[in-house]
């Protein structure tokens, strides 16, 4: 992955979950990883992008 351009970091207080994005918003697949993790990918390339 090359540098982040753009970071955005939102906490929903109700949900207590923490939203990490990196760049512009787009389409993304989610993948859990554990029970508490899940990321969000761009499903062409792969890349990790929240």
């Amino acid at each position: 992955m090359g540098k982040i351009k753009e970071l955005k970091i939102s906490y929903d207080e109700e949900a207590d979950v923490l939203y990490v994005t990196l760049g512009h918003p787009r389409y993304t697949v989610y993948k859990e990883l554990t029970d508490d993790f899940i990321i969000r990918l761009d499903p062409q390339t792969g890349e990790i992008i929240g």
